[in-house]
């Protein structure tokens, strides 16, 4: 498990795919819990733009219950988004295969569509809501939102906002 950045350790990989990497890590300098997401530039021209993209996105965004973003570093052929720890699980991880109970579904359900209204109102579209991007607190059930990967600043789109692609997502 190698994070190929000076100043953070990795403790374990949260999920990997062919272009990204996600760690759970250590800043050394203050021994704070982070999120690395490490991407690899060597084959993607535009995928340095995507990633600042979200990163700013993300820290211009003040929003409660979204994940914040840190820093942003280069590592050699490797950006990396630094993100703040969440202490949870993912939305999948907490129903555990199972069907949630009513009362457990609802107040998740109505602190997602809190976040998400909070986030619509800064003219933000995350465009990739789906379990494993919704982060739950086993012990509080607080829910927090991830990845605005694909995210769309609607200021930026205005002049195409009858475009059905400006709001699709998965």
């Amino acid at each position: 498990m190698n994070l190929p950045l000076d100043g953070y350790r990795a403790t374990r990989v949260l999920r990997s795919s062919a272009s990204t990497r996600v760690y759970a890590a250590i800043r050394e300098a203050d021994q704070r819990q982070v999120v690395a997401k490490v991407y690899e530039l060597a084959d993607d021209l535009s995928l340095e733009a995507r990633v600042e993209h979200e990163f700013r996105l993300i820290q211009e965004l003040s929003v409660d219950h979204v994940v914040r973003a840190l820093a942003l570093e280069r590592a050699g052929t490797k950006i990396v988004v630094i993100l703040d720890w969440y202490p949870g699980v993912n939305l999948d991880e907490f129903a555990d295969g199972k069907p949630l109970l009513l009362d457990v579904f609802l107040d998740i359900a109505l602190q997602l569509a809190r976040v998400l209204a909070d986030v619509h109102a800064q003219r933000v579209i995350h465009r990739d809501i789906k379990p494993t991007n919704i982060l739950v607190d086993p012990q509080t059930r607080q829910v927090s939102l991830a990845d605005f990967g694909i995210s769309v600043l609607l200021e930026s789109e205005r002049e195409r906002i009858h475009d059905p692609s400006v709001v699709t997502g998965t």
